[in-house]
Formats: C-alpha cells, sequence, structure tokens
C-alpha cells in the first residue's frame, strides 16, 4: 500500500463507527468477525499482508477506543441521568435567542465529582466567556431528538452528554479569564453589527454567514434556498474559507517580504484566532491541518498530496474526538475535500482547457463528481437536495466568493478597507437568482424516503468498483453520469409513489399536535393543539415529502398567533385556502381565501376521503378505515380503527387500553398504554383496506 496515512485513516473511522454501535466490552469480539473480510478482499485488490496487518491494527484500535470511551466516559457522565445534583462549571459558551432567552454551554463539575459539559437553556443575563455559573439544583437529562432535530447526536460529537432542566438557585461569579476569546468574541459580534447596519439585515446577515457561519440572522426561508440551489454549503465555515482567509494572509507576508518560517508561524496563529472566530466548527480545524500539512510540505520542500492531508487530518480528529465520526459537519466536510481535491482532479486531468467552453465542461464535470461524493450523506442529513448544484457552484458561488472575500478584508483590517457597498451588490444578485431558482419544483428532490441513501450507496459502490476496475477516466465519466442518471430517475419514481399513498401524520411533542393529510402530491394541515412550534414541524414534514401545495390549513387554537406562524414557515408553499376556528383580527376579514368555523365544526370532502373537525375531535376516513384524533379525556365519543389522544393526561384521565390507541401524551403506566408517540405516519392501504404506523 503506497499511502498507508489513507489505509490507517480509513481502517481508524472504520473501527469508530462501528464501535458506535457497542455498547459492551464483550461486543469488541463482533468485530473481530469482521477481519476475514479483509482477507477475502485483499487477493482482487492486491493489498499486502503487511499493509493488511496495519489496517487491522487501526481498525481494532478505535474500536477499542471507542468502545473504551463509551463505557469510560459518555456512559459515566450520562449515569447522572434522571437524578437531580449540583453543577458548577465556567461558561463555554452562549448563545441569544429571541424574547430573552439563551442557550449555555458550561464546563464543569456535577455535584463538585464528575467533570462533564452540559447545556441548558434559560433567560439571558450578563454571562460571558469564562465566567463561573452555579446552578445549586437541576435535572440531568441526556439531551433530547426528536422529529425537528437529533439533540443528542449534535452535542454527543461537541463532547456535551447531558442537559440541565428545572433549574434553581442561579447565580454568576463574573471572572477576568479568557481574555483573547472574549476579545475575539466582541469583535465578531461587532463586526456582524457592522454588516447588518451598513449592507441592511438580509444582505448583512448573509455575508456575516459567509464569512462567519453566522446564520441566525437569516429566517428559514432564505435558508432553505440556499440548500435548494446547492449552494447552502458556503454558509458553514469549511476548506474553502480557511483557504481563502489563509490565501490573503500568506499574499499580505509575501508583499511584506517576511521569511518562510515566520510566515508560517503567523499563519498558525492566524488559523486559531480565526477558528476561535468562527466558534470552532470541526469542517474549519480539518481545514486548518489541512493547510498546516500544505504549507509546512512547503516549507520543508516535500510534496503535498491533498488525499494525505486529507487522511492525516481525518485522522487528527478522529483521535482527539472518538465521536467526531458521528459528526455531520466532519463527514460532509471530508467528503467534499475528497471530491473536490482528489476525485474531481482525477477525473478532470485529461480534459483540455484551450477555450472557455472547454473550460466550462471541465468545471462542470468536477461539479458532478463533486455531487458523487457528497449525494449519500446530502440524502441523509438534509430534508431536501439540490438537482442544479453543479450549474450553481458554478455561477453563484463566485459571486459568494469574491462577497466573502470583501468580509475578510474588512474583518483583518478592523473595517478599514471597506468595501461593503460592492459586496452588496454581489450578495444582492446571489440572493435574487438563489430565491428564483429554488422556488422552481424541478430543482430539488426531497430525500424523505431514506431508500434512497441505500440507492446512492449503490451508485457510489458502483463508480467505486468502475474505478478499481476499469482505470480508465473516460469510461469511469459515463460510470459517474449514469449513477447519477439512475438516482435521478429512482428518486422521481419513488417520490410518486409516495405521493399516491395516502398518509395522516401525527406532528408535535408531547401532548401537542398537528395533522398533516397527504395525497396526490397535495396536503390538508390541521392545527389541533395550538403549539407555537407546530408550524416547524409542518414545515419539515411537507418538505421531507416534496409537498409544496397545502389544499387547506385548519387553524382550531389560538388562530391568530397561529395564523401569523404558519404563513411565516409556509412562504415557500402554496396554501389554497385557510379555515379559522376563530377571528383573525385581520385589517379585511372578507377574503376569499379565509372561511371561518367558529369553534364549531368543519368538513373537508373530497371524493376519495372524507375529514370532519367538531368540538376537538377530528375523523379522517379512507378506504374503509377510519382514524379518530381527539382530547385525552374524550374516550368513548367516537369510534375509529385507529384512535389518537392529544393533550396532557392527568390522575383523572380515563385511558383507553384498547387495540390501536395511542396516547401523545406520556401515562405513568406504559406496560398498559401505547403512550408518550409523537411524530408518526399512518399509512393506508386502499388495496387491503388496512393502515401501517411508522414513526418518523
Amino acid at each position: 500500500m503506497k499511502r498507508k496515512m489513507i489505509g490507517a485513516a480509513a481502517a481508524y473511522m472504520s473501527g469508530l463507527f462501528f464501535a458506535s454501535f457497542c455498547t459492551e466490552g464483550s461486543d469488541l469480539l463482533l468485530l473481530a468477525g469482521l477481519l476475514p473480510v479483509l482477507f477475502i478482499a485483499a487477493k482482487p485488490l492486491k493489498i499486502h499482508t503487511s499493509d493488511i496487518i496495519m489496517l487491522a491494527v487501526f481498525f481494532f484500535a478505535a474500536g477499542a477506543v471507542g468502545v473504551t470511551y463509551n463505557n469510560c466516559v459518555y456512559g459515566k457522565i450520562t449515569s447522572y441521568s434522571g437524578t437531580e445534583g449540583s453543577f458548577i462549571g465556567e461558561v463555554d459558551d452562549v448563545g441569544y435567542y429571541d424574547n430573552d432567552k439563551a442557550l449555555y454551554t458550561l464546563d464543569g463539575s456535577i455535584n463538585g465529582v464528575q467533570n462533564a459539559k452540559i447545556v441548558f437553556f434559560g433567560d439571558s443575563c450578563d454571562v460571558s466567556v469564562g465566567d463561573v455559573v452555579t446552578l445549586e439544583s437541576c435535572t440531568f437529562s441526556i439531551p433530547d431528538s426528536d422529529f425537528l432535530f437529533d439533540s443528542e447526536g449534535y452535542y454527543k460529537s461537541r463532547g456535551i452528554f447531558l442537559t440541565a432542566e428545572n433549574i434553581s438557585g442561579f447565580s454568576v461569579e463574573h471572572t477576568d479569564s479568557h481574555r483573547l476569546r472574549r476579545l475575539i468574541s466582541s469583535y465578531r459580534e461587532k463586526v456582524i453589527w457592522e454588516f447588518r447596519v451598513k449592507m441592511g439585515n438580509t444582505d448583512g446577515s448573509f455575508l456575516a454567514s459567509i464569512v462567519f457561519g453566522e446564520k441566525s440572522g437569516l429566517d428559514t426561508d432564505e435558508k432553505s434556498i440556499m440548500y435548494r440551489c446547492g449552494i447552502g454549503h458556503i454558509m458553514a465555515v469549511s476548506g474553502l474559507h480557511v483557504s481563502i482567509a489563509a490565501a490573503l494572509l500568506m499574499l499580505l507576508l509575501k508583499k511584506l517580504r517576511i521569511g518562510k518560517l515566520a510566515s508560517f508561524a503567523a499563519l498558525n496563529v492566524f488559523l486559531g484566532l480565526m477558528i476561535i472566530m468562527v466558534k470552532s466548527p470541526v469542517s474549519a480545524i480539518r481545514a486548518a491541518i489541512m493547510l498546516d500539512f500544505m504549507y509546512s510540505a512547503r516549507l520543508f520542500r516535500r510534496q503535498n498530496d491533498t488525499f494525505n492531508s486529507l487522511s492525516g487530518a481525518v485522522l487528527i480528529i478522529c483521535l482527539m474526538n472518538p465521536y467526531a465520526v458521528q459528526d455531520s459537519g466532519f463527514l460532509l466536510s471530508a467528503a467534499g475535500t475528497f471530491g473536490v481535491g482528489v476525485f474531481a482532479p482525477f477525473m478532470t486531468s485529461g480534459m483540455k482547457t484551450e477555450n472557455i467552453f472547454q473550460r466550462l465542461v471541465k468545471s462542470m464535470a468536477a461539479m458532478l463528481c463533486v455531487t458523487l461524493t457528497v449525494m449519500p450523506l446530502s440524502i441523509l442529513y438534509f430534508d431536501e437536495t439540490s438537482v442544479i448544484s453543479p450549474i450553481t457552484n458554478i455561477v453563484l458561488v463566485p459571486l459568494t466568493v469574491a462577497a466573502m472575500i470583501i468580509g475578510f478584508i474588512y474583518v483583518i483590517t478592523g473595517g478599514i478597507v471597506s468595501l461593503l457597498s460592492v459586496a452588496e451588490i454581489l450578495t444582492d444578485a446571489v440572493l435574487a437568482a438563489a430565491d428564483k431558482l429554488g422556488r422552481i419544483q424541478f430543482t430539488h428532490f426531497s430525500c424523505g424516503n431514506k431508500k434512497l441513501f441505500f440507492i446512492s450507496l449503490i451508485c457510489v459502490a458502483f463508480v467505486i468498483f468502475a474505478a478499481a476496475v476499469i482505470k480508465n477516466r473516460r469510461y469511469i465519466s459515463l460510470a459517474v453520469a449514469g449513477a447519477l442518471t439512475v438516482f435521478v430517475f429512482s428518486s422521481a419514481v419513488m417520490g410518486k409513489i409516495e405521493q399516491n399513498k395516502f398518509k395522516v401524520a401525527v406532528l408535535g411533542r408531547g401532548s401537542n399536535a398537528a395533522v398533516v393529510i397527504s395525497y396526490n402530491g397535495s396536503a390538508d394541515v390541521i392545527d389541533l393543539s395550538g403549539h407555537y412550534k407546530s408550524p416547524e414541524y409542518v414545515r419539515k414534514y411537507l418538505t421531507m415529502n416534496g409537498t409544496e401545495d397545502i389544499r387547506t390549513l385548519s387553524l382550531t387554537s389560538k388562530a391568530p398567533s397561529q395564523y401569523a406562524a404558519y404563513l411565516a414557515e409556509l412562504e415557500l408553499f402554496d396554501i389554497d385556502q385557510i379555515m379559522s376556528g376563530g377571528t383573525l383580527g385581520l385589517p379585511d376579514d372578507n377574503t376569499d381565501d379565509i372561511i371561518y368555523f367558529n369553534d364549531t365544526s368543519v368538513e373537508l370532502i373530497n371524493k376519495d376521503y372524507y375529514v370532519n373537525y367538531a368540538d376537538g375531535a377530528l375523523e379522517i376516513t379512507y378506504g374503509g378505515v377510519t382514524v379518530l384524533i381527539e382530547k385525552a379525556g374524550s374516550e368513548g365519543s367516537g369510534s375509529g380503527d385507529i384512535s389518537v389522544y392529544y393533550g396532557n393526561i392527568t390522575e383523572k384521565t380515563v385511558l383507553n387500553t384498547g387495540e390501536g390507541c395511542i396516547y401523545l401524551d406520556a401515562a405513568e403506566d406504559e406496560a398498559n398504554v401505547n403512550s408518550d408517540m409523537n411524530n408518526f405516519e399512518i399509512i393506508f392501504s386502499s388495496d387491503s383496506g388496512g393502515a401501517e404506523i411508522r414513526r418518523l
């Protein structure tokens, strides 16, 4: 094996991945069963025995590290889940939200015994990084994961295994530590504020997102538009950002005739400060390590290899953090870098670039290669994937990069060199083009059907096999084009099949519920509980299913506030008609697309199905199967083949233990009642006259 670093990194990552499924030390024996696979694959791939031993050592070493970390670190800390105790720790990070709320990250100890990092959500107060926060009493729990967000996986990859709730005795001791981080954080917030003031909120927030990765100023629709166009990656600080910033610095140092050794030292200091400024995303750390490899190779007159640098960076990060393999940003960054720096150059090395057309074709081919490498992960982690990303990355990304460079110059010079008016023109052009393209339906497809993930893996495996066996760029190019064609065709067919199904989704958290009825590419939305987060659940579900047409939106509770919330969340969707159970207080209540039913009842009659809402109970009938969704405590008011009960369960609630009964709130006796079940869909079968329930 010529490139042992690549094999070592791949084996170590694989070992950590398999170890993530292991909970006991004895599970390491299961990993031993994979050893024969290496020997079976060795002969056709011409791998030497010494290389197999090296791969096996890294694989099993990673497995041992992963299992040990699960039991001795993660398991030890999460054993406090469900218990009450105290916590004292330094503020590691603070994120501010609407309504004077903040998300705090603390690094300290539980009960003065167990070192740990925790997060908690509470009222905003005057707290800075390095201040000491004391929670005299709180309840520890593992971060919740639900349909909207995988909190457990997100925090776990960042070394945060617990969250604190039911807090009492909150106090802050202000300190003067971490001065550098405070200074950098303060400067960062100052620059972001100046971007928004001088360029306007939308353009300034977009520039902040591409310079600092700060997306909080952008609304949900603006972010969705970017991902639909395939340029959403520009808002995550990664190799592109770090490379451009480093190139600007090295150019400046070269102009000042600074020596190579001093420039290398300055580069490392600059990269460290930049990582702190963008809040240390793993993608930026990976890029910084690779740049270190590249510039050190120049310093010591060694040849730099992108694949080896990527492998070395991946290996270092995984050695430092065993849960990095579960971080979506890390995996997407590594896959994208492989596509841009390894696969695309290999595939396009023989292509001519004598004229503009040939250069354009080469760029398009390179983008297709990158699209293929990140496709499985995009499907796994995102609700939608762009079809036009190879085009938009050629046309729109250069404009965005130009704006980014202007932003970097502004940051580095402290605003002395300001070309923000030019950046505003560039960001305006990008946002306008993205808005037009992102609203066209064929430019993107939904990733709700996870079968597409396995199809994409098959497509990638096919291309890898073709590359290993054929070793001819022309035929490999045909394999890439064929794989992408098969994937797009499969997604279209599977999307059509899903649209023809009649599905009832019950969405929300705890006792809250919003119902989405999907059929023939359209949907009816009925908000039952009026919870403020219901529009977010509905939006995510519709996006995953590729549904953009809403036949009716029915608001049965807290109509005025929900009306505003749904219009804000569903701006990219077409709503044909709104039905309200109360006066909305609009300037003109006689609009044609709003029907009032005054908290009594409403019927939705379709030739294929029947929907009736009355007195808090929703009845849905299709193909001879009836689903009844009503408030807990209303048992017996109606009958359905499947009965779903929303609302809080109290001591006086008489629970229905019959078959086909589901409670959204948690019941004390869960052994006899199907409770605490949220975010699921009921799929009706027109052939058998039955229905199945599938968790989302």
